[in-house]
């Protein structure tokens, strides 16, 4: 699977169920610390969108490769297979 730009990879994350939306959240106060926490208690795949002070259309994705299936979707691996549990 070959994406052709970072909305494509987004799009496929979405579809493994591998996507977490935020929205609203400040990027100069905020999206750091969410990120930090969530990392913490879960597998981190936040995308956070309609953040405030920024346009509508942009969106901040973090650690996009941070869950064994996203690395092997990327790596053009098989992301179903029984050992690619989180």
């Amino acid at each position: 699977m070959a994406f052709s730009d970072l909305r494509g990879f987004i799009e496929e994350v979405d579809k493994i169920g591998q996507l977490k939306i935020v929205e609203g959240a400040d990027w100069r106060s905020e999206i750091g610390a969410l990120t930090f926490l969530v990392k913490k208690r879960e597998d981190s795949r936040p995308c956070y969108s309609g953040n405030q002070g920024l346009s509508e259309d942009f969106r901040i994705l973090a650690n996009p490769l941070h869950s064994l299936k996203r690395l092997a979707m990327v790596l053009r691996m098989p992301v179903e297979a029984g050992r690619w549990n989180s």
